[in-house]
């Protein structure tokens, strides 16, 4: 019995180091972010031509929902945030600038708790798990950091959006592909105290579903379907011996 023992050990290790390896590959490049993905949607907004608030419930886009949570959702001037922002738009200031989507968008907000006495995230969750996600986004450009965090599942993603050189208006892509599925997308502000406040705005959202039918396994699934077939024989051989 020690020997099985030691073998169900084994084989739990195998299990652990197995899930162990789910990763995210990040994305700059929407071209590159759908070769990998394979087959992708894309939801623009533009079909949607009046104003959504999504702050205090939320908002079901047919495949997802997007909602707003926190007491601070708002700009500091009171401008409402976290809605879908249909023609005519509203210019939204960011550092002296307007960076403005010509298309339907979404206009987002996180808020960090500190040193802010209010918080703000913004939600996105799927109807059927996905393997990948992403969007153009405008707005977190800062020479202090983006100040926004990117989690799947409450788990954050490998990299997160850059801060690239530029003006906070300019637009950029950003996503990712995961080795696990995952259904919901949450942006939160990543704790940077120099950029507690960061209003955005998100448009031409693209994700891909997980497939319908099982993959094929990865060489440490292989390896684990193999130990339980051996584990099976050898407590069978052990009752024949028994026997």
């Amino acid at each position: 019995m020690t020997h099985v023992r030691l073998f169900l050990v084994a084989l739990l290790g195998l299990s652990a180091f197995t899930s162990a390896q789910a990763a995210t590959t990040t994305y700059s490049s929407r071209t590159a972010l759908e070769a990998a993905a394979g087959v992708v949607t894309l939801q623009d907004f533009n079909s949607y031509t009046s104003d959504i608030d999504f702050r205090s419930s939320a908002y079901d886009f047919g495949d997802f929902s997007v909602r707003g949570v926190g007491d601070g959702q708002q700009a500091d001037s009171g401008a409402p945030r976290n809605y879908l922002d249909a023609p005519a738009f509203t210019p939204v200031n960011i550092l002296g600038t307007l960076p403005v989507f010509n298309t339907t968008h979404l206009n987002l907000l996180v808020k960090s708790p500190f040193p802010l006495t209010t918080t703000s995230k913004v939600v996105f969750e799927f109807d059927s798990p996905l393997v990948a996600f992403g969007a153009n986004l405008a707005g977190i450009n800062s020479l202090l950091g983006s100040g926004v965090k990117i989690q799947i599942d409450g788990v954050d993603v490998s990299s997160q959006p850059p801060s690239t050189a530029g003006q906070p208006s300019d637009i950029q892509f950003f996503g990712f592909t995961s080795t696990t599925a995952f259904s919901k997308v949450e942006f939160l502000s990543d704790g940077n105290l120099l950029v507690p406040h960061v209003p955005f705005l998100l448009d031409n959202l693209v994700y891909a579903k997980a497939a319908v039918l099982s993959p094929v396994p990865e060489p440490g699934t292989y390896a684990l379907m193999l130990g339980g077939v051996g584990l099976l024989v050898a407590l069978r051989r052990r009752g024949v011996r028994r026997a």
